[in-house]
Formats: structure tokens, C-alpha cells, sequence
């Protein structure tokens, strides 16, 4: 296994080599801190800012041994976890300007790829926050790692394999590349070889140089556990295949949500399936992040609801707290089912199929109103902040006659008369 440790120090420019422990003993210092990314900078020595007591070491590696070798001990995919973490990190890096976003991961015999074009690490983010443990840039309560423990997992693969994990990172202003790897199977091996690279493209690469034996069931284990990221978060290829890709388009609604006292936008997400769909679920199903929360039955095909994070779940990750957030989000949804309907209406340039397949749909709607009405717990239509646009997308400018059989299932919906 290709060990960079062992290359000769004038092939490396402006590398900087030491135990991890030393690194992270910086990085937990502000002041050393600071001092340290000056003299990198500069390409001035380490070596007095990187003593540390035997005292410190020993907690570190304490600290470390617990990060590292003692995560996902329930996993039947524990030893492909680190590498989802990874990508999950990638679709966490999205800036908030994007319009569209791809991860794309690479699955060899030899190493595992990921990058992504997202905000990535200067030299000081790395110090701070990639190699600390259980320090995170993240609020908790915005991204889809807030689930994972994040970069820290691949280091198993140096410890247990001898394998070597390298990070190029680059702002746009300051690039970096840092390797990971260990000569011996234990905590207290682990080094950390750091340079700078200098101006490129914004984003970050993750590069695993391990033996991996079974790709295939790598590149299944990475797409079960990515296929619920909605694409208007990240298109996410693996191999250059997409493992998050639909039949179905989804309808995203801008909403602005409170985190402890800063406001934020993020995404509320719709995916609705029609009869033709291979994915109709029968179900409304409400997620967070890509993760089922809620689960209910439906005459519909059904749809997912993929709701923010800054939309908080209880402990049991089977219910959404109620607050302010979600009540936002709640009526996010009738924006994004607005949407859909739009795009649903038959045009003048649809061809007879494709009018009839569209009215179809369009006639469903009621039962996946009702349903989403039930799933969301509003207790009648007037409560839709958007029903007058809605109503008159599906009812422009007529007047019905209903059923009996119609207005008994209504009913409990829009009382005895409906506007």
C-alpha cells in the first residue's frame, strides 16, 4: 500500500509531518492556532508550537480511540460507513447561491473518490474543524450530517487496512492538501501530513487508497442509503450513475426558519407519484433529510414530503416537533403542490395521450388532498394558505355539480358548502 510518509521530504514543497495528536492539540488552541497558520503560510517551522505533554497526548488518543474505532458497532455496513459519511459531508459543502449541485463519488478496486464543488476549507478550517473531534462548523440543525460523525470514521481504514485517506480542499483563495496515514495498526500512529497547493477550482476532493473487495456491493450499500436525498439538495452520481435519480420531478419551495435566534432559508421538497409511477408507495411519506419520520396510508399513488432541518424530529425520529418551523413547512407544502398542479395542466401543445394522462392526474387530486390534509393534521380546506390558487387551477371559472357519495367523504373536510 502507497504509504506518502515514506516519500523523501525535498519531493514534498512546504509539507508539514507530525502526529495527529499534535495537530489537533493546534487546532484546540486558539492562539496556537493562529501562530500556526502564519507559519505555514510563511513556510516557517512547526516544531515548538508542536510539543505537547504526555499528559495531553494520552487524552487525545483517548479521544480518538473513541471517534474512530468504536463508531457503527451496530452497522451491518459499518466498514462502508466512513465513505458515506464522506459523501454525506459533500452534499452538506452545497452554497446556499447553487442552482444545481453534483456530488460525484468514483468506486475502484484501489480507492474511493468524492467531490464536490461546495464551499470547501481554507488552512485555517482544517486546524479547527476537520480534524477535531466532535467540533463541527454546522449548527446541528441544518445539514444532513448532523445524523453521522463525519470525516473522523475513514481514519479506521488507516489503522485497520494501512490504507491512505487524502483531502484536497480548495475556497477559491487558498488551496490545501492533507494525507492521512499510520505505520502502525493503533491510534497513537496516526499522522497528518499537511501543504499547501496554492489557487484552483473552488470545492474538495476525498480520496480513500484502500483495497476494496467488493464494489458492487459498495456502490449498492452508498445508492440504499442515498436514493432519499431529494435532487434539489444534490444530484449524486456514483460510477456516473445517479443514485438519487427519479421518474418523478421534484417541487421545491423556498421557506425562511428560525435557528436559535438566526434566520435561515432552506428547502421544502414535494415528489408526487401518478398511477404509471414504478415507485407509488400508496403512502404519504414525511422525511427529514432523506429519512422516513411519519408514514400514512392513502388511495393515492402517494408522495414524500421531504421536510428541512431546521425542522426538528423528537428523539425517537418518529415524530416531527411542532413548532413554528413546522407550521411553516406545513403550508410549504401546498406551495410545492401548487406547483405541481401547474405543471400538470394540459397545454394547448400536449398531444391527445398526453392531455388524457395529465387530466388523469389532475382528477386524483382530491384524494391527495385529502390525504395530505390528514397526514399534515388540518382540520379543513379554508386552512390551506394557497387554496383559492389551487381552486382555481383545478375548478377555473366552473361550477360543479357533486355527488352524494363526494360530498360524504368531504365533508368533514369543507363543512356543508364550499366557496
Amino acid at each position: 500500500m502507497l504509504n506518502f510518509f515514506d516519500l523523501p521530504r525535498k519531493l514534498i514543497r512546504r509539507a508539514y509531518d507530525m502526529p495527529l495528536v499534535n495537530w489537533i492539540q493546534i487546532g484546540l488552541n486558539t492562539d496556537l492556532l493562529d501562530e500556526a497558520v502564519e507559519k505555514i503560510r510563511t513556510n516557517r517551522p512547526l516544531k515548538e508550537l508542536a510539543r505537547i505533554h504526555p499528559t495531553n497526548r494520552a487524552y487525545l488518543n483517548k479521544i480518538l480511540r473513541e471517534e474512530i474505532t468504536k463508531q457503527f458497532s451496530g452497522d451491518n455496513g459499518s466498514n462502508n460507513r466512513p465513505m458515506l459519511e464522506i459523501m454525506l459531508n459533500a452534499i452538506d459543502e452545497r452554497p446556499d447561491d447553487a442552482e444545481s449541485y453534483d456530488v460525484r463519488a468514483k468506486v475502484r478496486g484501489a480507492k474511493f473518490i468524492c467531490d464536490d464543488p461546495g464551499k470547501s476549507m481554507d488552512l485555517e478550517g482544517i486546524l479547527k474543524f476537520l480534524i477535531i473531534p466532535f467540533s463541527t462548523e454546522k449548527t446541528g440543525l441544518e445539514e444532513i450530517g448532523k445524523f453521522g460523525v463525519g470525516f473522523l470514521s475513514a481514519f479506521n481504514y488507516c489503522i485497520k487496512e494501512g490504507a491512505v485517506v487524502r483531502v484536497d480542499t480548495n475556497n477559491g483563495q487558498e488551496g490545501c492538501s492533507v494525507y492521512f496515514s499510520t505505520k502502525t495498526p493503533d491510534i497513537e500512529g496516526l499522522r497528518m501530513l499537511l501543504k499547501l497547493t496554492g489557487k484552483k477550482n473552488k470545492g474538495t476532493r476525498v480520496k480513500v487508497y484502500k483495497s476494496i473487495d467488493d464494489v458492487k456491493a459498495l456502490k449498492a450499500y452508498l445508492s440504499n442509503h442515498l436514493s432519499g436525498i431529494p435532487n434539489f439538495k444534490a444530484n449524486i452520481f456514483i460510477n456516473r450513475q445517479q443514485a438519487n435519480q427519479t421518474d418523478e420531478n421534484w417541487y421545491a419551495e423556498n421557506v425562511e426558519l428560525d435557528v436559535r435566534g438566526r434566520k435561515i432559508r432552506q428547502k421544502l421538497g414535494l415528489k408526487v407519484y401518478d398511477f404509471k409511477s414504478e415507485g407509488k408507495t400508496r403512502s404519504i411519506n414525511l422525511t427529514s433529510q432523506g429519512v422516513l419520520v411519519k408514514l400514512y396510508g392513502t388511495d393515492h399513488p402517494g408522495c414524500v414530503v421531504a421536510f428541512p432541518a431546521a425542522v426538528q424530529v423528537v428523539e425517537g425520529r418518529d415524530e416531527f416537533k411542532i413548532d413554528e418551523n413546522y407550521r411553516t413547512c406545513k403550508d410549504a407544502v401546498f406551495k410545492t403542490l401548487e406547483q405541481y398542479i401547474r405543471a400538470k395542466i394540459p397545454s394547448e401543445k400536449d398531444d391527445k395521450a398526453t392531455k388524457t394522462r395529465k387530466t388523469y392526474i389532475m382528477n386524483d387530486m382530491d384524494t391527495l388532498i385529502t390525504s395530505l390534509l390528514s397526514a399534515l393534521e388540518i382540520r379543513k380546506l379554508g386552512d390551506i394558505p394557497n387554496i383559492h390558487a389551487i381552486k382555481d387551477l383545478l375548478f377555473p371559472g366552473k361550477k360543479y355539480v357533486i355527488s352524494t357519495a363526494f360530498h360524504e367523504r368531504m365533508h368533514p373536510f369543507i363543512g356543508d358548502t364550499l366557496d
